[in-house]
């Protein structure tokens, strides 16, 4: 089980979030983000830090050959890595979450998470 939950943990999520850049790269994000906390149920908590961490250096390599600087400006305010960064700690906040089997607060948080990235991606296009 614990492969299986490091194969998922390479695939740079964050990025491909931003790579799409539509609400299905969005639902993306929170499908793997959930996934991959419900393997991590059955692993150690090693993995699951060391997994977040390679997933977040996955996606900003991915995205530094991608992007490169020329596409900071898209990203406004925040930057393509900056983007990266908070989603990978939203991403990590689901994963703990559902490892933790609070399904109520995931509820409330997705929730809270979604209008954030709303009002996120909303202050992008006005700047």
């Amino acid at each position: 089980m614990a492969k299986k939950t490091l194969l998922l943990y390479c695939v740079p999520l964050a990025f491909l979030t931003l790579y799409i850049d539509e609400v299905w790269g969005y639902a993306l994000l929170i499908a793997g983000a959930f996934a991959c906390g419900w393997l991590a149920q059955k692993t150690d908590g090693a993995l699951f830090w060391w997994g977040n961490l390679l997933s977040a250096a996955v996606s900003a390599a991915c995205a530094w050959a991608v992007f490169g600087k020329e596409m900071d400006d898209y990203f406004k305010p925040f930057g393509a890595l900056g983007w990266l960064a908070a989603l990978s700690v939203v991403s990590l906040g689901i994963q703990w979450l559902v490892k933790k089997k609070e399904w109520l607060v995931l509820g409330l948080a997705s929730g809270a998470v979604s209008l954030m990235l709303l009002v996120m991606y909303s202050l992008q296009w006005s700047l």
